[in-house]
């Protein structure tokens, strides 16, 4: 049986921010609820600088491919409904043998 990993580079738009504490809030609100529902690895990896942008990576393991489909678009549908945009969604699924 092979692991299968997915994986996604998630770049957000935060429009309200005005700052870099309220970039963090809503980046820390996505990861935790993505935490929350799936057990995913989840970090900001980029675009730390930017007040209103943010990069997130996300990891995580699965047992078929149907099972990531249904884990990414649940991901993006968490991402998208906050206080941010999805500007870019690049999910990959990696098999491991």
């Amino acid at each position: 049986m092979n692991l299968l990993v997915g994986v996604v580079d998630c770049e957000l738009y935060i429009p309200g921010a005005q700052g870099l504490k309220e970039k963090r809030k809503v980046v820390r609100s996505i990861i935790d609820k993505m935490n929350k529902r799936f057990k995913v690895s989840a970090l900001e990896i980029d675009l730390y600088s930017l007040h209103q942008s943010a990069q997130i990576g996300i990891a995580f393991v699965c047992k078929n491919e149907n099972q990531y489909s249904i884990i990414v678009d649940s991901l993006r549908e968490i991402a998208e409904g906050g206080a941010a945009i999805v500007t870019k969604w690049y999910p990959d699924l990696i098999e491991i043998s």
